[in-house]
């Protein structure tokens, strides 16, 4: 035997066959045997099964039900299903009122409306009970609610015929009172009950129940009770993941748990003011997911500068050793591998679905802070643009949802139901919770899935992550009438102006400055620089350029004095001068006599704090925003600072200074600049510096000077282990310094001042 209560979400319309119109929740209760004889025990699986029942129960009674999905439904098809014959129905309609919860209690506790359906040998039949409904619905300005109360042990439900004669029975004949048709939409009535109601069933029966409250509606299965008698719940309302059976609130079915993993990293962060040295090492954890080919999808901040990797599977306390098989820090994922074939044991992949549609739900699957287990938390998605990425400053596209995203969150799957619910789930992937939105509440992204399928084919064609690809290009948008005459634009032209290419790109061979960039492989670029997406909905055209492959061709349509040029153009990953992250190496350095020289980084930078915007020097960051390199391992290379010695001794207030050149030989990266101070062959070496400061050193006595100098410091080396390998080599290029196109001009927004955390 089972028995359970499904309560649907407040949230959208019912369309029922007479015509009138609820903001609904529906209340079923059911009493009988498992469809083709299967007995479920557990709750969750029972509830599965009663959605099935009552789909079929509203299917034979003859009434179909389609839902309004404008408010946000989870629901994805009419609802349709078959009325086992041994299972016998009760049902509460409510229409909440303005600015009051669907079951709002008056001073003693009890609904403003109860009445009980039950067998016409019970002395109320269908008219009857449609009358009283439109009576009340009338004169009532507080919620309306029709609930059968919790019968005691024996008592008669409504049989199979009652439930399909009162619908039957209904029409607008009883149902023609305006009270219950055209709610105001779900956004103005929000729930403000202060109390909720709990009802303990014991025995045979499961009870669902679903509390509604300032702190958000919550679904519950509430622990097994001794009594059979209904109990108030005065308390707050009880956290979802109190329970190990609880179904998310306004989720058709459960999410899959078993293919989430909770990751446990100890990550130490390379010191850029010392760079000889690690900080402490620290521990974070994150979650992850199963994928094909026994891998692990995260994200990368998760194992980000790791040194050791744990996983452990959902309801087990076992944790396995796990190792990074690539990462890729603009788009925040990685991929992690687990040798030990016992992990793999009753594990399934989840699979990809597509970019959810404004609207529609999701559920968010992970570990977050506050507790140790899994944690599933639901919302809808609200917008779908390109989007900076907190961790590695990419300009990608993101999915904004409303789903509560907290530190802890991160790397763990945002999945949506494809199928039509219970039975019939089909849970697919629709994104990686990955960073929220500081200084707001509600209002977390996850990564879609085109991002995700473009770095997985990078690590599966290449066997590592390659990158996404820009045109290196900087643009203006041209909603200027007056612009786009003086540019020769007819009527009807659209486009964005182009104010720089950058040198190191196919760019640089075809597109000139002040061409007029019109379309990208044939889809029409508008004047403020999006292109078309999905009906009624608009993008910037990077994203069209990111999704290319590395070494693709683009047929970029321009216009150049006057004519109309379509000009192919390959489409690569862009190399900033100064990389924007740095994670996974330790930073390169070199020091002679005391001179602790390195190449410009923005982690450099953000040592200087969380402000770093505005407390590093200012001429640095200046560069480090508009900077591009012209030449292939090009670096900027600075005096970090002067560890002091007799030999460098009046040098010492001389830090965070461009090295420009040295013994008058320009300087192309650090590699070179060790070059050039080691293989000196004059009595001095001379540094020429930013602001024309000079720095001279006798290089016979600098050499001597250096041992004593690394010995009191306690340095191991001179040189980093990178500019170990080669002692005169020249490529510079030893640093990951790819980025998407154009974030040249988006991606220097300091950390403290980023719309974005990552968690």
């Amino acid at each position: 035997m089972l028995s359970g209560v499904l309560r649907r979400r407040a949230a959208a319309e019912w369309a029922l066959p007479w015509g009138g119109r609820f903001l609904r929740e529906l209340s079923f209760f059911a009493e009988g045997s498992a469809p083709s004889g299967r007995h479920v025990s557990n709750n969750s699986a029972a509830t599965s099964v009663l959605k099935g029942e009552l789909a079929s129960a509203l299917n034979t009674s003859g009434v179909r039900s389609s839902v309004n999905q404008t408010y946000g439904s989870a629901l994805k098809r009419p609802l349709e299903i078959t009325l086992q014959s041994k299972v016998r129905w009760g049902l509460s309609v409510s229409r909440p009122a303005v600015e009051h919860s669907p079951f709002l209690e008056s001073a003693s506790g009890v609904p403003a409306l109860e009445m009980f359906l039950e067998a016409p040998s019970h002395g109320l039949s269908p008219p009857a009970v449609f009358d009283s409904i439109q009576t009340v619905a009338a004169k009532s300005t507080r919620a309306l609610s029709i609930r059968p109360p919790l019968p005691p042990s024996g008592s008669a439900w409504a049989s199979h015929d009652t439930f399909r004669t009162l619908f039957r029975g209904a029409s607008s004949k009883y149902l023609s009172s305006s009270s219950l048709t055209s709610p105001s939409p779900f956004s103005s009535q929000p729930l403000r009950t202060a109390r909720a109601t709990c009802w303990k069933v014991a025995g045979a029966r499961s009870h669902y129940t679903r509390f509604l409250g300032d702190d958000g509606d919550q679904l519950v299965d509430p622990p097994e009770a001794a009594d059979l008698v209904p109990t108030a719940h005065t308390g707050p309302p009880v956290p979802l993941h109190s329970y190990p059976n609880a179904m998310m609130p306004f989720l058709a079915s459960p999410p899959p748990l078993d293919a989430v993993v909770k990751i446990f990293t100890v990550t130490s962060s390379p010191n850029y003011f010392l760079p000889w040295q690690n900080k402490p090492q620290r521990e974070v954890s994150g979650s992850g997911f199963v994928i094909s080919g026994q891998r692990i999808l995260t994200n990368a901040h998760v194992v980000a500068n790791q040194t050791f990797v744990l996983v452990r599977k959902h309801g087990t306390s076992t944790k396995y050793r796990a190792e990074v098989e690539a990462v890729g820090h603009e788009c925040d994922l990685a991929v992690l591998k687990v040798p030990n074939d016992d992990f793999w044991e009753g594990m399934h992949p989840l699979e990809f679905g597509e970019i959810p549609q404004l609207q529609e739900q999701v559920a968010v699957v992970g570990y977050p802070q506050g507790g140790d287990n899994i944690s599933v938390t639901a919302g809808v998605v609200s917008r779908v643009e390109l989007t900076q990425y907190a961790h590695g400053a990419g300009l990608l596209l993101a999915v904004q949802i409303d789903a509560a995203i907290n530190p802890g969150n991160s790397g763990g799957p945002a999945v949506m139901d494809f199928g039509s619910g219970g039975m019939n789930s089909n849970w697919k992937v629709v994104g990686v919770a990955f960073q929220n939105l500081r200084e707001a509440d509600s209002i977390g992204y996850i990564i879609p899935v085109p991002v995700i399928q473009h770095f997985l084919e990078d690590v599966q064609e290449t066997g590592h992550y390659v990158g996404f690809c820009g045109l290196g290009l900087s643009c203006q948008q041209l909603e200027n009438a007056q612009l786009r005459d003086h540019l020769g634009m007819r009527p009807g032209m659209t486009g964005v102006l182009v104010n720089r290419v950058q040198s190191l790109t196919d760019s640089h061979n075809h597109i000139r400055k002040d061409d007029v960039l019109m379309a990208f492989d044939g889809v029409p670029i508008a004047n403020d620089g999006t292109v078309s997406f999905r009906k009624r909905e608009r993008i910037s055209f990077d994203h069209l350029v990111a999704m290319k492959k590395a070494g693709e061709t683009a047929v970029v349509k321009v216009l150049r004095d006057g004519k109309e040029l379509d000009l192919e153009v390959e489409v690569n990953p862009v190399k900033a001068l100064v990389p924007i992250h740095q994670y996974d190496k330790l930073p390169s350095y070199f020091i002679f006599a005391g001179l602790v020289f390195v190449p410009l980084t923005q982690p450099y930078l953000h040592e200087y704090g969380d402000d770093w915007y505005n407390t590093s020097p200012r001429r640095l960051c200046e560069r480090a925003m508009r900077s591009l390199p012209t030449q292939e391992g090009e670096q900027m290379v600075i005096l970090s600072q002067v560890l002091i010695d007799d030999i460098n001794s009046g040098y010492q207030t001389l830090a965070d200074l461009q090295v420009k050149k040295v013994n008058g030989i320009d300087v192309r990266n650090l590699r070179h600049l060790r070059r050039l101070v080691e293989g000196c062959t004059e009595k001095h070496v001379r540094f020429d510096l930013d602001d024309e400061r000079v720095m001279v050193l006798n290089f016979d006595e600098a050499k001597r000077a250096s041992e004593g100098i690394l010995s009191r410091h306690r340095i191991p080396s001179h040189i980093s282990e990178d500019l170990m390998e080669d002692r005169f080599g020249d490529s510079g290029d030893a640093v990951d310094s790819t980025w998407p196109d154009r974030v040249a001009e988006h991606w220097a927004i300091p950390v403290g001042n980023r719309t974005s955390s990552k968690l």
